[in-house]
């Protein structure tokens, strides 16, 4: 009588390349991806998403007026496949992923936007100061009447709303929250976690900002003022573990620079520009005192509404 031969030792216990392998792509105390991965596989499915529906609503025949709305489509899908991805690969619930959306999520959205339009409006008005902004009219609805230029100012803030959903989704969402995970994993303390990945997120964001430069910036100073900026965005996130902050900030500074500030000669504007920002140390200055008074606004913020302010605990890792 013939009985079945004992499986190959490859088949009952993995060999040093498989778990070689396995190591690559899982830590050797959970069954959770890696980090690293982590992020590659949420920023590939959110391209894959966001790239491709912007393009079919770049085709849409919508008058000039309303083409910036409909911005916020590629953001709000990009935004929701990532935070699927979280939930599978992570098992993160959505306030988890820093949308409670609940009274105090939306609290801290308002008082970002409250922080962010008075930090802009400011830096405006230093840069007029220092001749590097110009004013060329003021209450002028551009190339439209009066009542649609208020359609167009709306439009204008969903789409201001829509880029920054996607930017603080992607670049603080993602990468800040799962390099903290990945260098607590490698045996760092949590503070020091906290502080690379945010070194991390901030060189990561200015470096990809050189690409866009806004009108009448230089690539230097873009990539300057993203370093900057990502420095308070990623101090609201980390302090308040959510992303309506940081959300609130990053919309509002952009829709009152370019929305009620903007340089472009036809659409509405409470005060129209020219500005020439460059890395002159007088104009430089400009974001850097404003990186500092939006910081200390943010950790203000948090002191007031959670009584405390500390990193040591951010996002516990599961």
């Amino acid at each position: 009588m013939t009985g079945h031969a004992p499986p190959d030792d490859d088949t009952r216990h993995p060999t040093g390349e498989s778990r070689g392998l396995r190591r690559l792509f899982y830590g050797e105390r959970n069954e959770r991806l890696r980090a690293t991965w982590r992020v590659v596989v949420a920023v590939v499915t959110f391209a894959a998403v966001f790239v491709p529906v912007g393009l079919v609503v770049g085709l849409l025949p919508l008058p000039g007026l309303l083409r910036n709305a409909p911005g916020i489509l590629p953001a709000v899908a990009g935004t929701a496949v990532v935070s699927l991805v979280a939930k599978r690969l992570e098992g993160r619930t959505i306030a988890e992923q820093g949308f409670s959306l609940d009274r105090s999520w939306w609290y801290d959205f308002v008082g970002g936007v409250g922080i962010g339009t008075v930090a802009m409006a400011l830096a405006m008005l230093l840069w007029m100061e220092v001749g590097a902004v110009r004013v060329v009219e003021t209450l002028s609805t551009g190339v439209v009447s009066a009542p649609l230029a208020a359609v167009a100012v709306v439009t204008a803030a969903v789409g201001y709303l829509g880029v920054a959903l996607w930017e603080e989704v992607v670049f603080r969402g993602v990468l800040v929250r799962n390099g903290i995970d990945g260098l607590v994993a490698r045996g760092l303390s949590r503070r020091t976690a906290v502080v690379g990945a945010v070194g991390l997120g901030v060189v990561t964001f200015g470096v990809l900002h050189s690409l866009v430069p806004a009108r009448g910036a230089t690539a230097t100073f873009a990539v300057l003022q993203a370093v900057l900026g990502a420095v308070y965005f990623t101090a609201a996130y980390v302090l308040t573990e959510s992303l309506a902050l940081p959300i609130g900030i990053h919309f509002a500074m952009n829709f009152t620079n370019a929305g009620l500030f903007p340089t472009n000669s036809s659409v509405p504007a409470l005060v129209r520009v020219n500005q020439t920002l460059t890395v002159e140390p007088s104009v430089v200055g400009v974001p850097v005192v404003l990186t500092l008074l939006l910081t200390l606004a943010v950790v203000a913020w948090v002191r007031l509404t959670r009584g405390a302010v500390s990193i040591s605990d951010c996002f516990d890792v599961r």
